[in-house]
């Protein structure tokens, strides 16, 4: 079976590559809301920086991005980028009802799909579950650079998440 998409690397998020420095990356996003700095955390942990706004991915509103940086050097390494939609819930107090969110969740998750398919090739593996009442997929593309994935929480919330390879 042939592939019918450009496969491509995963080596960051937009302008953000992976191995860049906090500076480095806070200089493009200027970023301002540094939960730590990374010179003064331990070893043993990451620094995490996250932008609060309006991000779209394939015209898809996520309210902030997260970046998370490694504790190799000093100014910390960029090695994960995360999204996140978790307002699916609160399209009740608009008037919709469950199935009307599932549906518009659905359409987010394929649209995404179909985004990431184009970009990096064909997924590497998808994998619907279903926990209690907690309908899951997620969707995975491994690549030399890096890894992307795609959660889907029926009904309440999808992440993104760009990972570095180790």
């Amino acid at each position: 079976m042939s592939n019918a998409y450009a496969e491509s690397d995963i080596k960051g998020w937009k302008k953000a590559e992976w191995g860049m420095t906090y500076s480095q990356i806070s200089d493009i996003y200027q970023l301002t809301n540094l939960k730590k700095n990374p010179r003064e955390i331990q070893e043993t942990q990451d620094a995490i920086c996250t932008i609060i706004g309006n991000r779209h991915i394939a015209g898809i509103e996520f309210y902030h991005a997260t970046f998370t940086f490694d504790r190799q050097t000093d100014d910390g390494r960029l090695k994960e980028v995360y999204f996140s939609k978790r307002d699916y819930k609160g399209y009740v107090y608009s008037g919709y009802n469950s199935l009307q969110i599932m549906k518009m969740q659905n359409e987010d998750f394929d649209q995404l799909i179909l985004l990431f398919n184009e970009k990096y090739g064909k997924y590497d593996s998808r994998e619907p579950n279903k926990a209690g009442r907690m309908v899951m997929d997620y969707v995975e593309w491994k690549r030399k650079s890096g890894t992307l994935k795609i959660i889907k929480l029926g009904g309440y919330a999808i992440d993104i998440t760009f990972k570095a390879s180790k």
